[in-house]
């Protein structure tokens, strides 16, 4: 069972043109990410998250860290929960966004793949169908996203954050990093994590995935020329503005549980 993080009305079709929070024929920008752990024989994976951001089809949007909204899903597992339904829904998402999508921005996204195929029960048609059009992204096929990885400039995600001047806040970055995650997952799955801290970790799981997944999809956008900024971007504004309410514990510091 997973935990689901969403401010879509309709999370499930992001892509409906009658159903997004955003203007009909605007093209979505869709950051991903999957967050991991190791259960001590096996890396698995605990968290995903998409992030959906307007884009034009052809100009570049410039944007600003008190007005950018977003929208996200993300989903975190919970104790004794099945991993399983992580790459379940990575493929509902991907499955859509393939078509529907403007873009598609991932870090490493083959990396991600290859740790992700051993958890998968089944085939799966929108994983197998990104991940066959990715190791071959200059010949975009017609009517399909772009694919942007954004570690093909060859640096970190850390660092390639510093290089375009988006800044997350050392505070909250850490909690995406993998020994932080790692904790939480350890602690999820203890029977003194589920007493006592069961929706501080899930909403650390969620939120991670969410920073990393808008990380990602404002270095593609920048990367494809579709989003840029002036100066500094402070990432840690939209978040707290769209995303506060569902992660209370870890975008709010006053309610914050130890």
């Amino acid at each position: 069972m997973l935990r689901e993080f969403s401010n879509l009305a309709w999370p499930k079709t992001p892509y409906a043109a009658d159903m997004r929070p955003v203007a009909r024929k605007v093209r979505l920008l869709t950051g991903m990410s999957i967050q991991w752990a190791d259960d001590g024989s096996e890396v698995v994976p605990i968290g995903a998250a998409a992030v959906f951001i307007p884009v034009h089809r052809t100009a570049s949007r410039e944007i600003a860290a008190d007005t950018l909204h977003f929208g996200y899903r993300s989903v975190a597992v919970e104790p004794n929960g099945d991993r399983s339904d992580i790459p379940a829904f990575v493929d509902s998402v991907l499955v859509q966004a393939r078509r529907e999508a403007e873009i598609i921005g991932w870090h490493s996204f083959p990396d991600d793949l290859h740790a992700l195929r051993p958890p998968l029960t089944a085939p799966r048609a929108g994983i197998d169908a990104v991940g066959e059009a990715w190791a071959d992204r200059p010949r975009r096929e017609r009517g399909t996203a772009l694919l942007v990885d954004t570690a093909d400039s060859g640096m970190q995600l850390d660092n390639a954050l510093t290089a375009n001047r988006l800044d997350f806040g050392r505070e909250l970055w850490r909690y995406r990093s993998p020994v932080a995650l790692q904790q939480a997952y350890e602690e999820l799955w203890s029977s003194a994590g589920r007493a006592t801290g069961r929706d501080w970790h899930t909403q650390h799981i969620g939120a991670a995935g969410v920073m990393s997944a808008l990380a990602v999809a404002l270095l593609a956008g920048h990367q494809a020329q579709r989003l840029e900024w002036t100066g500094v971007f402070d990432a840690t504004k939209p978040l707290g503005l769209v995303a506060w309410d569902a992660f209370p514990l870890v975008l709010a510091p006053d309610e914050r549980q130890d």
